[in-house]
């Protein structure tokens, strides 16, 4: 009897060992199907840095009803193909490239770039590529900035492609660049003319969109739409202390007796050494008082109209027809081809 129930028991502790084996098998086969690696950013065949996230970028068909149909079951038919926007964030210290692009961006000038998304596995061996042709940057996003954090910004970018195609990676893809520290949120600071922000502790982030261009509208000798590239405001913290010479400001803006002011929102790197700077046109206050709790006690938030944000490097053929410096509208007549 005791070596029967001595046999069973090992037996048993057997086959739960084998289990457990072969458990463990099929957990380090899943994960080995599974590529850790990295993503960059070519343009026009220059690597322009590593890429934090990246989506989008699907070639399209639309399919629609057929209103015509009769019965139960109606059909459906293809009416054109598209692509999906990517969506792509990338770090603050950009090449000059891909900086003068999207200053042509946020100037409202029609540039098209040809380029890919590199896909690599964790020892920089190219796998795949998501080609895209006569892409446009249609929004750019500034990272948050907090002078109370040390959480790392990227920048926001949404092309819009001609065309998209998924492929191998070619063996001649240029060489991805060496990692690069990130940059910190707390490493920036606000410039105004003639107001003191050395008080300033955080910044929402700062979208310049494109709105309008589109030549679908251009129906029957009907005029395309216009381009105008919007900026959103700015919601800036600071200290109470800062309070009265904003204050002062936001009266004399009220009173028509102070033109819009210009600026730069600066960022650093962790040694303080600038990495670029964008250029804020037409400051205009429209909102002080009391920050809300969350943000602490002892402060205030100031809301700060803005006609233009644009990157410090000049664009590659300078401002569209109806744009100017200094608070003028960034808004142009000109279509945009597809």
């Amino acid at each position: 009897m005791r070596l029967t129930v001595s046999f069973l028991v090992s037996t048993l502790l057997s086959i739960c060992l084998l289990g457990c084996i072969s458990a463990g098998t099929v957990v380090a086969a899943e994960k080995s199907s599974v590529v850790e690696g990295f993503t960059s950013l070519i343009i026009d065949g220059t690597n322009c840095g590593l890429l934090h996230s990246v989506s989008g970028g699907a070639s399209c068909v639309e399919v629609v009803d057929n209103m015509n149909s009769t019965g139960h079951f109606p059909q459906r038919y293809p009416r054109g193909s598209y692509c999906e926007p990517i969506s792509l964030q990338i770090g603050i210290d950009i090449p000059k490239a891909l900086r003068a692009w999207l200053a042509d961006a946020c100037n409202a000038v029609d540039t098209r770039k040809n380029g890919s998304v590199l896909y690599c596995d964790r020892t920089s061996r190219a796998v795949s590529e998501l080609q895209f042709t006569k892409a446009l940057v249609t929004e750019v996003s500034l990272p948050a900035c907090d002078k109370r954090s040390n959480e790392p910004g990227y920048l926001s970018i949404s092309i819009e492609p001609l065309s998209t195609l998924l492929t191998p990676a070619s063996p001649n893809s240029p060489p991805a660049p060496a990692r690069t520290g990130e940059w910190r949120s707390c490493n920036f600071a606000l410039e105004i003319e003639g107001i003191d922000c050395s008080k300033v502790l955080s910044i929402e982030p700062i979208t310049v969109k494109r709105q309008g261009g589109d030549l679908s509208n251009a129906v029957g000798g009907q005029a395309p739409t216009p381009i105008t590239i919007v900026c959103s405001n700015l919601s800036v913290v600071l200290a109470n202390s800062s309070v009265p010479a904003w204050k002062e400001w936001i009266a004399r803006c009220a009173a028509n007796k102070q033109p819009s002011k210009n600026g730069s929102l600066v960022f650093f790197d962790s040694a303080h050494k600038e990495i670029t700077r964008i250029k804020l046109y037409g400051l205009i206050p429209c909102k002080l008082g009391p920050a809300p709790n969350a943000d602490g006690v002892g402060l205030a938030v100031a809301e700060i109209s803005c006609d233009r944000a644009v990157f410090g490097a000049e664009s590659t053929t300078g401002p569209a027809s109806g744009t100017m410096g200094g608070g003028a509208s960034s808004t142009t007549t000109r279509p945009i081809g597809r």
